[in-house]
């Protein structure tokens, strides 16, 4: 139980630690997928992603 504890703390810790680099990964991306949702299906978008 204590090891599983410590596991899940390190992992919320690193999910704290990596949000505003990610953030700034997905903004690009999001805003590419609605442009292409805009011009391709939402099919096709989920395909290549």
């Amino acid at each position: 139980m204590v090891e599983g504890s410590k596991g899940d703390r390190e992992g919320s810790a690193e999910k704290k630690f990596k949000p505003s680099p990610w953030s700034v990964v997905r903004l690009p991306r999001h805003r590419l997928m609605l442009q292409a949702s805009d011009r391709r299906p939402s099919a096709q978008v989920l395909d290549e992603v």
